[in-house]
């Protein structure tokens, strides 16, 4: 592998790729090409051919990279940042910040920028665009378990705080997190209304 361009319809079409051992190959492909390059190189040829979206392909690079915490962690917050931007001046918004998820398969205890991009999504969090909260809080869950999240009563208070939030989707995400992080009060309870609408649309998806 010579370049991402070389393999570009195989990273972009990722998902229809049926066997599994290809799909590994692609990826350790990736990994190997980009750890052998310089950052800067590798981070000019990933923004000048894949765009800031789920099924663009930069996903998939995403998880290449996530082999390599140490090298490409200083990336993976130009990257949050990038994406974070760019969506309070578009539509698809949700789109764009999906492309993100993929980061957060990286041993984030292994990630030197953690508190960085934690900060930054904790700055997302009072934002006036629903889409950026509501990512903002599914990254965070990301970055904040149960085994860190002793170093961030903060943030941790400051994604409580939207349990009260106007959106319910955003409230349920909310519950959903802080419960994976040990973090949700055991006499809290959902609103019932919140309760039911999560049987009938998925809380998961925001538009």
């Amino acid at each position: 592998m010579n370049s991402l361009i070389e393999k570009k319809d195989s990273i972009v079409n990722f998902y229809d790729i049926k066997n599994i051992t290809e799909r590994d190959r692609l990826i350790e492909e990736i990994g190997k090409y980009t750890d052998s390059k310089e950052e800067s190189e590798v981070v000019k040829e990933i923004r000048s051919n894949f765009s800031q979206a789920y099924f663009s392909g930069l996903n998939v690079i995403y998880i290449a990279l996530s082999s390599n915490p140490q090298k490409w962690s200083a990336f993976f917050k130009e990257e949050y940042e990038r994406a974070f931007e760019t969506a309070k001046r578009t539509d698809n918004s949700f789109e764009i910040l999906d492309c993100l998820v993929s980061i957060g398969l990286t041993d984030v205890t292994k990630v030197p920028a953690i508190d960085e991009i934690v900060e930054l999504l904790e700055n997302h969090l009072e934002h006036e665009k629903d889409t950026i909260r509501f990512k903002a809080i599914w990254y965070l869950g990301d970055w904040i378990s149960s085994k860190n999240k002793a170093k961030y009563p903060e943030v941790i208070k400051k994604i409580r705080t939207r349990l009260r939030d106007d959106n319910w989707k955003i409230r349920y995400l909310t519950s959903s997190v802080l419960r994976r992080m040990d973090e949700l009060s055991s006499t809290f309870k959902l609103d019932m209304m919140d309760r039911l609408k999560a049987k009938f649309y998925d809380p998961f998806e925001l538009s």
